[in-house]
């Protein structure tokens, strides 16, 4: 038994038009509120997913889609078809904020480049809501945003492309006619090609990033130890730091290069330093390196099943 959504209404005397890029770089940090208990992520889709590497990341993204067991996979292939009808895929996402405050409660905004996207954006994004979750979907075009009325809650595409969830419909309608002003916690997202932030504050805490450079991503992690070495790092935080770099370094080592056509490794550079209590693993992922994991993944039936199974 699915719920009847509200019927279709127009409030403006046209639907609202939609043209990725008047938004500008880091507009959908715009939307985050500056309190984000759990985790904090920034994505720069336009640098992360150019070019080969959204190609490759949507092959990976078909593969998972044809591997789920979980739940309805049938209604999951049927959205995939639907997204990839209308290029609503990774491969077309210029932007990416999140605020998690716990597992539950997740505010959500996103930016589309709409010369990869096809068709109306609105028009896409009700196909692929209803897809997923097999209801009705109300819209309603208002001054600043088309909303889409599900049974669990609203989202809005705002005038200028972005779409956000998370927040009680007057919240979101009000961002889009005046977005916060400055990054409520995202400062530093702006300097990543990927940004993330997990239980900040606490012994616990996470940050990761990856940075576009000539020689390919710059990637670092800043993490506590491994369950399996914390004694050890209690002991000697150094030491453990050196045992990890070393066994990194072997692994790494073993991969394929990057590019067929030539010796690039497909990740370099790789050291470890214990800072405080946490470890700082930092490596060179090459140009091509992304779409080289996520082909090979993609080609891997097993590997997809255990991620999947996670």
């Amino acid at each position: 038994m699915h719920a009847t959504a509200a019927p279709v209404t127009t409030a403006s005397a046209s639907p609202v038009r939609h043209a990725m890029g008047r938004s500008g770089v880091g507009a959908t940090r715009r939307f985050m509120p500056s309190k984000c208990d759990l985790a904090r992520v920034y994505v720069d889709g336009e640098t992360l997913f150019a070019g080969d590497t959204g190609l490759a990341v949507d092959e990976l993204q078909a593969a998972l889609v044809g591997a789920v067991s979980r739940g309805d996979p049938e209604r999951t292939r049927k959205a995939f078809a639907v997204a990839v009808a209308h290029g609503i895929t990774l491969a077309s996402l210029a932007e990416l904020s999140v605020c998690a405050f716990d597992k539950h409660r997740i505010v959500v905004a996103m930016a589309f480049d709409e010369s990869r996207t096809k068709g109306p954006l609105d028009e896409g994004i009700r196909a692929l809501l209803e897809a997923s979750t097999g209801e009705s979907v109300g819209v309603t075009h208002e001054q600043h945003v088309t909303a889409f009325t599900l049974s669990n809650g609203v989202l809005v595409l705002t005038e200028t492309g972005i779409l956000a969830a998370g927040l009680g419909k007057e919240d979101l309608e009000s961002l889009a006619a005046a977005p916060r002003e400055g990054t409520n916690g995202f400062e530093e997202s702006s300097r990543f090609t990927f940004w993330l932030k997990y239980m900040e504050n606490t012994p616990e805490a996470v940050t990761f990033t990856m940075l576009l450079g000539p020689e390919g991503y710059r990637v670092r992690s800043w993490s506590p130890p491994p369950d399996g070495m914390r004694d050890a790092f209690a002991k000697d935080g150094r030491a453990t730091a050196a045992v990890l770099r070393d066994k990194l370094t072997s692994l790494v080592s073993k991969l394929p290069a990057a590019d067929a056509k030539s010796p690039t490794a497909t990740v370099s550079a790789v050291d470890v330093e214990a800072q405080d209590d946490h470890l700082l693993v930092s490596m060179t992922l090459a140009p091509t390196g992304l779409s080289h994991f996520a082909r090979t993944l993609a080609k891997d039936g097993d590997a997809l099943k255990k991620a999947l199974a996670r």
